[in-house]
């Protein structure tokens, strides 16, 4: 298990200089039993619900009770190991005649139940236990003539809701948020703790319909809003839409953020614009940010789940879960799909290696490739690398310019050479060289690349 913070070859911050080397995104293994699944405690598919029970989909790791849980619309489920599911009877809500059900959040009890709840989180930093965990909500109830005397116009709301147990549910009406035409939340939303700025912030869509460029549709964008107290929010700000070359052709669907490491990691689902020649398709991505304001996408266009092969469920359209399931030794995507010969919906469930969402890997693989960090503090004895040279060889130098003698300068050529695909590994020099002597000196790393890539590396002892 590592120690200390790695430093991502996605932060474009620690990089100083790139010689035939460019960003890949990491691999990953597609679970065997996928499509995972989905059975109801009644023996039911999921799939054969409505839609609004089938829609945005939360699911994270509790620590501390050592189970996977999951939202769904409403609807509650808990695994073992994240891939069985068990949807317990809870008897909260009424639907189709009975109570015998998972449902623990819906908005109108009756003939159409919605429930607008997504981005859920267990939060360990709000000192009230009745918000230990929170959700976002687009209202989907009509206003009565008393609610708009009162500026409720709740198809223009939206609020925070929250729970002591992720079961029961209290909407929270007095949320101070901006309430305007464009910004109607009605996406997988995403509410964190900033420990970086010890405030809340929330990321949503906003439309923008000044333009309307496609039929009858408008543009997304996200929007980011922060709070001290998770009630009173700020006034939006946009802080992602699509890159130039892709306007009003595929467009920023929903984005879910959390703080990873030293930078913020956003998973991006973008949506190809519905045509009168085309339906509209999913698809998932990647993106970073230093300080979640300003976002990169990493490798755009590039899947990090890729589609399946021809006839499989996963072969069209695919959307990313809210957020990966980071454990120590994996991250999980999870991600909803189906295929394009119209075989239906399911869930799937991809493994990645830890901290590789993209690496540094040569251009052009016949030739050697070289990345340079900037100066960084030296805060370890050993260093230690997140690689995959399984194909050819890594090799690292080190020099540090406040030191004049043989300790600061190693030369890649003195390197033990990896070439082996490691998570975790210590980078070793000929004649017992070490990096021991520069522990809190300012040092720049040379990574040389054979038909290898780099995703992270880290400082420790």
């Amino acid at each position: 298990m590592m120690t200390s913070t790695p430093y991502l070859m996605i932060d474009s911050r620690i990089l100083d200089r790139v010689e035939n080397s460019a960003l890949r995104l990491g691999r990953v293994e597609k679970d065997a039993s996928n499509p995972l699944p989905s059975v109801d405690h009644d023996g039911r598919l999921l799939d054969e619900y409505p839609s609004w029970m089938r829609g945005y989909t939360d699911i994270i790791y509790d620590k501390d009770e050592q189970i996977y849980k999951r939202w769904c619309a409403g609807r509650y489920g808990t695994s073992k190991d994240g891939i069985q599911w068990e949807y317990p009877r809870i008897g909260l809500y009424e639907y189709e005649g009975s109570r015998d059900n998972n449902i623990v959040h819906i908005q109108e009890v009756g003939d159409a139940p919605l429930s607008g709840m997504c981005g859920v989180i267990k939060d360990e930093h709000d000192p009230d236990p009745a918000r230990r965990y929170k959700g976002f909500q687009k209202m989907r109830r009509n206003s009565t003539a008393e609610d708009r005397r009162l500026m409720r116009h709740y198809r223009l709301w939206m609020n925070m809701v929250y729970s002591p147990d992720g079961i029961h549910w209290k909407e929270d009406l007095e949320s101070e948020m901006p309430r305007w035409r464009g910004a109607h939340g009605d996406t997988h939303s995403s509410v964190l703790w900033d420990d970086r700025i010890q405030k809340w912030v929330l990321y949503t869509r906003m439309w923008d319909r000044d333009h309307k460029r496609v039929g009858t549709q408008g543009r997304r964008t996200v929007i980011r809003m922060e709070s001290e107290d998770c009630c009173t929010w700020s006034f939006p700000q946009e802080v992602m839409s699509e890159l130039p070359e892709e306007y009003w052709k595929r467009q920023v669907h929903d984005m879910g953020v959390m703080r990873y490491a030293n930078q913020y990691l956003a998973v991006l689902n973008m949506q190809t614009q519905r045509t009168e020649e085309q339906a509209g398709n999913w698809e998932g991505e990647l993106a970073w940010s230093p300080d979640g304001i300003s976002w990169t996408r990493i490798c755009p266009g590039c899947l990090p789940v890729p589609r399946g092969p021809e006839g499989s469920f996963d072969d069209g359209t695919q959307s990313l879960m809210y957020m990966p399931v980071i454990l120590d030794d994996e991250v999980r995507f999870y991600y909803h799909a189906s295929g394009s010969g119209g075989q239906g919906y399911g869930m799937g469930l991809a493994r990645m290696k830890p901290n590789r969402f993209a690496g540094m890997a040569p251009v052009d693989s016949d030739k050697k490739a070289l990345v340079v960090t900037r100066n960084l503090e030296c805060t370890g004895r050993n260093l230690y690398v997140n690689a995959d040279a399984s194909k050819g060889a890594l090799r690292v130098g080190v020099i540090s310019h406040s030191r004049y003698d043989e300790e600061g300068i190693i030369s890649p050529d003195e390197c033990l050479p990896i070439t082996t695909d490691v998570v975790d590994q210590r980078v070793e020099w000929k004649n017992d060289k070490s990096i021991t002597a520069l522990v809190h000196y300012p040092v720049r790393l040379y990574f040389e690349l054979s038909g290898s890539t780099i995703y992270s590396f880290r400082f420790g002892d």
